[in-house]
């Protein structure tokens, strides 16, 4: 797997060798990143369910000014650490063995993005715009990405608007806008 785009483009990112973690392929890595552009240079991303850390890193090779990386996997937290090394972007980077919901909820921090990627048959899946909206974890007119199943249908929250919903092949990349409501 490698960088799409920014400064680091081509670099290579590790990832683990078992089923535990499924990456974000290219081309939908590329989609996110081209429906997103406009706000990725100088944000704060917080890449939940980081896995090999390559949705942060590409925010950070396209010019967010920090990315936040979480999972509760071991073997993907020394994953994240590795890349992040070997891409050099070490200060740009803070990488916590953490449970995403537990940590919005304990996190003073408001993210201008956070893109969650949570294993599709996780327990409460279908809260997780809601939990996100709880914990007031977006900045105003901040976006929560969600990669899922397509079969997955997410309950809808009062200040995090649905602006984009796309389907490749069997994942579903749905995008929620905070609104200043």
């Amino acid at each position: 797997m490698r960088i799409l785009g920014g400064s680091a483009k081509g670099r290579k990112i590790f990832t683990l060798k078992n089923n535990d973690v499924r990456p974000t392929g290219a081309k939908v890595r590329a989609a996110i990143f081209n429906m997103i552009a406009p706000h990725i240079y100088d944000s704060v991303f917080l890449d939940a369910f980081a896995g090999s850390g390559a949705m942060g890193i590409e925010a950070l090779s396209r010019g967010a000014q920090k990315s936040i990386f979480l999972d509760i996997n071991a073997a993907s937290i020394q994953m994240i650490k590795k890349n992040v090394k070997n891409i050099d972007f070490e200060l740009k980077s803070f990488i916590r063995k953490e449970n995403f919901f537990y940590f919005i909820r304990q996190n003073n921090s408001k993210f201008d993005i956070i893109f969650a990627d949570p294993p599709y048959a996780m327990d409460g899946i279908h809260d997780i715009v809601l939990k996100v909206e709880d914990a007031n974890s977006l900045n105003d007119e901040g976006l929560l990405i969600i990669e899922h199943d397509y079969n997955i249908i997410l309950n809808e929250g009062k200040k995090l608007i649905l602006v984009k919903q796309k389907k490749y092949s069997g994942t579903m990349v749905s995008i929620y806008e905070r609104t200043y409501k």
